[in-house]
């Protein structure tokens, strides 16, 4: 097998896996907003105390994590592609428009990277804080269990957005190395 055949094998699988790469982390999020409109119909619709918001904040660090480990292997993958696949393919002149390398997604990324940030904190951060602000006296007024589970719960809302915005940071890292 040439180099030129290798290459063209390791585009076609980092691009293949940039797209399930995406596709999980867009279930996750689905997943995620699924259980929390489960969670807060249930709360509200039923004889089921508040309290079982209380699991939001973890499912919330859950969701963060599992999401940016994807977003950041996809901005890995991509780095690759531009940064070491595309050079060595035009080495061997097998060089064509890729849509990593292209100005257009050059010009979008910044915004893209941002929008999907605070997609992120809205969609999985905004829950959580509600949880904990309907279940807010268990911080102040509650012993075992419900104490220390709200206090863990803040504890893990800011671990999530810890997560999402080191995320961030790293992909805009990446982003710009790649210009």
């Amino acid at each position: 097998m040439s180099s030129g055949d290798t290459a063209r094998i390791h585009h076609h699988t980092a691009r293949l896996e940039i797209i399930e790469r995406l596709r999980l982390r867009d279930n996750v999020l689905v997943t995620f907003l699924g259980a929390i409109g489960a969670l807060f119909g249930i709360s509200f619709g039923t004889s089921v105390n508040k309290e079982i918001l209380l699991v939001i904040p973890y499912l919330s660090l859950g969701a963060a994590t599992i999401i940016s480990q994807h977003q950041e292997v996809i901005g890995s993958l991509g780095q690759f592609l531009h940064n070491e696949l595309q050079p060595f393919m035009n080495t061997i002149n097998e060089s064509a428009p890729q849509w990593d390398t292209s100005d257009a997604l050059g010009r979008y990324m910044q915004q893209a990277i941002w929008l999907r940030t605070i997609g992120h904190l809205l969609l999985i951060i905004t829950p959580a804080l509600i949880a904990l602000f309907l279940n807010w006296r268990h911080g102040f007024y509650s012993a075992f269990p419900e104490g220390p589970v709200w206090w863990s719960g803040i504890l893990f809302t800011v671990l999530a957005i810890a997560v999402i915005i080191k995320s961030y940071k790293w992909r805009r890292s990446i982003q710009s190395s790649s210009k």
